[in-house]
């Protein structure tokens, strides 16, 4: 499922009643068998910053 599907059939019809208060959570978990890059964590991190997301973890195994 995609986010203009979520979008569309979910979160537009909350927000459609007035008054409505809608929080979406989201949590992302990527592998990579040799890890990401320093540039590629560096631009996620960037990126989770400007998108006001709460936290962007890279966890090494």
């Amino acid at each position: 499922m995609d986010f203009d599907t979520i979008h569309g059939e979910v979160v537009s019809r909350l927000t459609a009643s007035p008054g409505a208060k809608v929080k979406l959570r989201l949590d992302i978990e990527a592998e990579l068998s040799d890890g990401f890059d320093e540039s590629t964590q560096r631009a996620v991190r960037e990126n989770c910053g400007t998108l006001n997301f709460s936290s962007a973890e890279f966890e090494e195994e």
